[in-house]
């Protein structure tokens, strides 16, 4: 990966969930301002997974990113959410969206049969029940979704109508190019958090990626772990570590 993307270095990044051969990354990633994977689901609820984010004029930040997505039928007036972008659902009771980041075809529902459309240049091309797996077209995506969701594509939408897709992200920070997520905020305004928003406990491999204080530094810090030469850190040991960053 490294190699493919001509890049200086790389490391783990995020963490992964998924069931019957299909997985996907839980938090959020932008690729050149495009939504690859939409913020984790747990951060509706509380701050959990944190994420980096890297504007245009490349200033990062550090976010607990919420999701704010919704389809909407300039027709009709009608409009719904969407739960998540290009990730394994096992609710088809939500809608959830898949572009061809996620693959060639859409996933295949579990037993039941589901509604998908087809948004090729912001139009219907197909409205369906099936099992899954259709064809993501290059320029556009497939909805999903079953009994309410379901319900609401077929009474809002037939071939030809027009889609809008809306997409926001809480906080709004403008004009991200890139962002990836993690877990926990290891530092935050300079002091380790009494308690971690999402904790791996025990000395285990880590990964993180900070900025110094004035925030013209990037660290990509590993330590290896489970090993006789590396039995990794706590999550509080590894705080304090990569603590001392933040100074230089």
């Amino acid at each position: 990966l490294v190699r493919s993307g001509d890049a200086l270095a790389g490391i783990n990044a995020d963490f992964f969930s998924g069931r019957n051969g299909i997985g996907h990354s839980i938090g959020i990633s932008i690729d050149n301002g495009e939504v690859i994977s939409s913020a984790a689901k747990e951060n509706n609820s509380k701050d959990t997974m944190a994420s980096l984010l890297l504007d245009e004029n490349n200033k990062v930040y550090f976010e607990y990113i919420k999701n704010n997505i919704s389809i909407y039928s300039p027709e009709t007036g009608g409009t719904m959410e969407v739960s998540s972008i290009n990730k394994y659902t096992d609710n088809a009771n939500i809608l959830s969206i898949y572009t061809n980041k996620f693959g060639d075809t859409s996933i295949a529902a579990d037993g039941y049969t589901t509604t998908e459309m087809i948004v090729e240049n912001d139009k219907v091309v197909e409205i369906r029940n099936s099992n899954g797996r259709a064809t993501i077209p290059s320029n556009g995506y497939v909805v999903m979704g079953t009994n309410q969701a379901g319900g609401f594509l077929w009474n809002n939408f037939k071939v030809g109508s027009k889609v809008k897709l809306n997409i926001e992200l809480i906080p709004n920070i403008e004009k991200i190019k890139f962002a990836i997520s993690g877990g926990a905020k290891l530092v935050e305004n300079g002091e380790i958090p009494l308690e971690f928003t999402h904790s791996i406990n025990g000395r285990n491999p880590r990964t993180a990626i900070g900025t110094n204080k004035a925030n013209d530094k990037v660290y990509l810090i590993t330590v290896d772990g489970r090993t006789s030469s590396s039995i990794g850190m706590t999550m509080e040991e590894f705080g304090n570590y990569v603590k001392k960053y933040r100074d230089e």
